[in-house]
């Protein structure tokens, strides 16, 4: 029997997709199921359900007898790429929050979640879709024609209710009434660590009711808050709620600077943006619990200007760690031709700041792992010629040198 594989979320982690959906963590590739081995949302069943529930059982017992499960292959794949993964920083977390003897208590609790509030979002980032993001909506029913809403039995009325149908099983229930905000409070005493994404987490004004509760009933002290927000939202009250927190990750989900910017999280402004920033990094240093970073998700689009994303954050103080676009495929660096990949080792190679270095070595790691996939290469470009045209953009202009490259867009667009 090989030696078990160590993971903080093996007893501790729950993750509830923007639909509902339960899983061990944000990398996990399989659904959980209830205690009934049934697919269950998070509004319909508490979260101790999941957490015992069959699928549960199966991950926890392959990992204890050294079984690598297909639901952690995200974790596996950036490991033999020298990437540290999320299994592995959260260890890592773990052991500096709470300490080590902690990483490998086995009572089964859902204590470090991770929210996902819906859909409820301003921006249509070009690597995302409804599933995260409600202004997506008409651009994706514009340019995806999904057959059975294209058939000619069904009138135009019957083609738009059932894409809201859909719509509405991506943004899962988290109405004010919703019963999982109470699977929520059920265990809001007792959570270690809460992670918080959207849509945009800061246009949910019920969350902050819940973190203002844990603040009132004294829990907050003795809790870790971990938001991921697109920045473009800001309220002096609500850093207030999260300055009574034991610590605050506050991750700025920013892929690009300027034009590029703008080009990859629309309809954004860099100059809004840039004042937001001020604003972030104003409170930090009137909230010391309150910690600024910048989450840039690496992905085909920015990935040859990596290296100057980073440079720019760095030189203002502000610490930038990576992310990777491992969904949908045909936005994975892993999938970029060959003989591209090594215009950007090249690149790299003349990088000399320490952190853009090792960002970039990781990336490099990554891109190198897998030889690209000419299907997925070929829907990316198809997507960024659609995408361009609906939005009157372009990526030659955008990325110049980087399109250049690439060869397949046409640079007077």
């Amino acid at each position: 029997m090989s030696d078990k594989i160590h993971c903080i979320h093996l007893y501790k982690g729950l993750r509830t997709d923007n639909g509902g959906k339960m899983t061990m963590c944000c990398k996990s590739n399989e659904n959980l199921t209830d205690i009934n081995g049934e697919a269950k949302l998070f509004h319909e069943a508490p979260m101790e359900s999941f957490i015992h529930g069959e699928k549960a059982k199966e991950i926890r017992n392959a990992l204890e007898n050294g079984i690598k499960h297909p639901n952690c292959g995200k974790c596996w794949s950036e490991e033999d790429s020298g990437i540290m993964s999320k299994r592995q920083h959260d260890i890592n977390n773990a052991i500096k929050f709470w300490g080590e003897e902690y990483t490998y208590n086995t009572e089964i609790s859902p204590d470090i979640v991770e929210f996902n509030l819906g859909t409820v979002c301003n921006l249509k980032c070009r690597i995302c879709g409804p599933w995260s993001s409600s202004f997506w909506n008409k651009e994706f029913k514009d340019l995806v024609r999904y057959p059975e809403y294209t058939k000619e039995e069904f009138t135009e009325e019957e083609k738009k209710e059932k894409y809201k149908k859909e719509i509405l099983k991506y943004g899962g229930d988290w109405t004010d009434e919703s019963l999982a905000w109470k699977h929520i409070d059920d265990h809001l005493s007792h959570l270690k660590k809460i992670d918080i994404f959207g849509g945009e987490p800061f246009l949910v004004e019920r969350q902050w009711k819940m973190l203002q509760k844990s603040v009132d009933k004294g829990w907050a002290k003795n809790q870790r808050i971990n938001f991921n927000t697109n920045g473009t939202q800001y309220k002096d009250e609500y850093m207030d709620i999260l300055s009574h927190f034991e610590g605050v990750f506050l991750s700025l989900s920013i892929d690009g600077i300027k034009e590029q910017f703008e080009y990859m999280r629309h309809p954004a402004k860099w100059d809004l943006l840039l004042e937001n920033i001020e604003k972030f990094k104003l409170a930090s240093k009137k909230y010391p619990n309150i910690d600024i970073n910048i989450c840039l998700t690496v992905n085909i689009q920015n990935v040859y200007d990596l290296p100057e994303t980073i440079l720019f954050f760095q030189d203002r103080g502000i610490h930038v760690y990576l992310n990777y676009c491992h969904w949908p495929l045909h936005y994975s660096v892993k999938h970029i031709p060959e003989y591209l990949k090594e215009k950007i080792y090249e690149k790299y190679s003349k990088v000399e700041a320490k952190w853009a270095k090792q960002c970039c070595n990781d990336v490099e790691g990554l891109m190198r792992s897998q030889l690209s996939n000419r299907e997925y290469w070929d829907t990316f470009v198809k997507k960024v010629k659609e995408t361009d045209e609906y939005r009157n953009e372009s990526f030659s202009k955008t990325f110049p040198e980087w399109a250049s490259l690439i060869g397949e867009f046409d640079e007077n667009k």
